[in-house]
């Protein structure tokens, strides 16, 4: 995790001297440990001990992988739940990060999208 969080940290960073060599790590991480990455990722961006920018990285790079259709379902399953933890989150990049993977991951789980949703509803109702 320490790695990833140093490769996103040079990542954020277009002018520094390793960012290029981070960009292919990642790729590297990409293709070989997608899984692994994901729910990494996923955790970067629920973890409020991480800056920002740092989170909403996190969260592009994982609406791209899972648009890109790198994952398989385990994986998306593994990400579900940090996702969500991060829709509420203080920081409204972070949400916005938050609220663009999900919905790649609606794109890929149409069913999984359709329980939250009638999930939420209720306990919307309940609220009210």
């Amino acid at each position: 995790m320490d790695a990833l969080i140093r490769c996103l940290e040079l990542l954020s960073q277009p002018q520094h001297t390793e960012h290029e060599s981070a960009r292919r790590q990642l790729e590297l991480w990409e293709q070989s440990s997608s899984a692994e990455l994901s729910v990494a990722l996923a955790q970067i961006l629920a973890s409020k001990g991480q800056n920002t920018a740092l989170r909403q990285l996190a969260a592009i790079t994982l609406k791209n992988m899972i648009k890109r259709r790198d994952l398989n379902r385990e994986s998306i399953f593994n990400c579900r739940e940090y996702v969500l933890c991060a829709l509420i989150d203080e920081s409204s990049m972070v949400r916005a990060g938050a609220a663009s993977a999900l919905e790649a991951l609606a794109s890929v789980d149409e069913t999984w999208f359709s329980q939250l949703s009638l999930t939420l509803r209720h306990l919307l109702l309940k609220v009210e």
